[in-house]
């Protein structure tokens, strides 16, 4: 996290302009906040549709696999009715692109709210001053001094709000980028095989990152991790 601090030569506008720009930068802010939540909430959606009917499949023939044998006449019906290799190949490609876009927004999220923290540590340094000098002062500026409280105990709270989405950025975006390395493993071990053995093959996939992870779990940000069911 940065640190408050004044520049050297650094002119201190007074407690008013202090004030103003204080509110404008905390109502950016928001701004900021509400846009990146939608951009993620978007990109999630993208990669959930991609997979969502992959997935689904998957899961039906390792259903199947838990009472009927792979050469199974059961199976061998089930698994022939299911769309070429191809597309199960195309929709990896796709989450793929998916999980890099996560990964792009992320990192512009991070960029943006690098410079809100950075306006904010700027207002800071403008009111902790102004705080202190009016304070000793006359208190004709009271109702004026006791915003400017008030804004810094805001913009502290930015700060650390801040800090954290910047973490939580950082996570996701790592996150993407391991989903999208498990997503290509798997296409590339998968690719070449015939139709039956694609099927069963991704089901059995499924099983053992089952197995791995224990059971399929939310994400902690709300959003479906994929990998770890495939």
């Amino acid at each position: 996290m940065l640190t408050t601090g004044h520049l050297k030569g650094e002119e201190i506008p007074s407690l008013l302009e202090a004030n103003d720009e204080a509110r404008r930068v905390l109502r950016e802010g928001k701004k900021l906040f509400a846009e990146v939540e939608l951009k993620r909430r978007r990109a999630q959606q993208q990669l959930v549709s991609i997979v969502s009917i992959v997935l689904a499949i998957l899961s039906a023939v390792l259903g199947l696999l838990k009472f009927a044998n792979v050469d199974s006449p059961l199976m061998l019906r089930a698994v022939a009715a299911l769309p070429a290799p191809e597309y199960g190949l195309n929709r990896a490609r796709e989450a793929e692109e998916a999980e890099s876009r996560i990964m792009e927004g992320e990192k512009s999220a991070i960029g943006q709210l690098n410079e809100y923290q950075r306006g904010l540590l700027r207002v800071r340094n403008w009111l902790r001053p102004n705080i202190i000098a009016e304070s000793q002062g006359p208190t004709g500026e009271a109702t004026v001094l006791q915003l400017a409280r008030q804004l810094d105990r805001d913009v502290v709270q930015q700060l650390e709000r801040t800090d954290a989405e910047i973490h939580r950025s950082h996570e996701r975006h790592n996150r993407a980028d391991a989903e999208k390395e498990t997503i290509e493993a798997g296409r590339m071990r998968l690719a070449g095989l015939g139709h039956t053995a694609f099927w069963i093959g991704g089901a059995q996939m499924v099983r053992e990152a089952a197995a791995e992870e224990g059971r399929a779990q939310k994400r902690d940000d709300g959003g479906w991790s994929w990998c770890a069911i495939l």
